[in-house]
């Protein structure tokens, strides 16, 4: 259970930075879970949490293709033509 605890507390900073609060608040209810010993319980939290990340992942999928169709792929990535010359 220590293991589960760690390893969704970690997971829990990395949404943090995103400030995907739906993802923050699995893993938080994932690693409680993990410190308590509720492993029984643990995975029906973990797939809550997967699917927070899916969703996620989807938002900053549409976010890179909205800013690479709005400012071409290149101003998007912060890649000037100065820099793909080199």
């Amino acid at each position: 259970s220590l293991r589960l605890e760690r390893a969704a507390h970690t997971l829990k900073g990395a949404a943090d930075v995103f400030v995907a609060k739906t993802a923050v608040q699995a893993c938080w209810e994932v690693e409680c879970m993990g410190k308590n010993g509720q492993i029984d319980q643990a995975e029906a939290a973990w797939k809550g949490f997967e699917r927070k990340l899916q969703q996620l992942s989807a938002a900053l999928q549409r976010l890179v293709d909205s800013s690479a169709s709005t400012l071409g792929s290149e101003a998007a990535f912060g890649i000037s033509e100065r820099e793909e010359q080199r």
